[in-house]
C-alpha cells in the first residue's frame, strides 16, 4: 500500500543479487524491468476487467503490486 520504484523492487526481489559479479557491488539491469513489468500487468488487468464488464455487466478493481510483477 506504499509507493515504490524499480530499484527498491529489484532489491527486495533479489534481482540485484543475481546480477553482476560476486566480488563487486550489485549491478542494476539495463532497463527498469519492475516498472515496465508492473505497467504491463496493469494494462492486462485493465483489459481483462473491461472484458469481464462486457460479459457480466459488473465492474472490477485492478490492483498491481510492483514487487509481485
Amino acid at each position: 500500500d506504499k509507493a515504490g520504484f524499480d530499484r527498491v523492487a529489484l532489491g527486495f526481489s533479489g534481482m540485484t543479487y543475481v546480477t553482476g559479479w560476486h566480488d563487486r557491488p550489485p549491478v542494476r539491469p539495463g532497463y527498469m524491468i519492475a516498472d515496465y513489468g508492473s505497467g504491463l500487468m496493469g494494462a492486462f488487468g485493465a483489459l481483462l476487467a473491461l472484458e469481464g464488464r462486457e460479459r457480466t455487466g459488473k465492474g472490477q478493481d485492478v490492483d498491481v503490486a510492483l514487487y509481485e510483477s
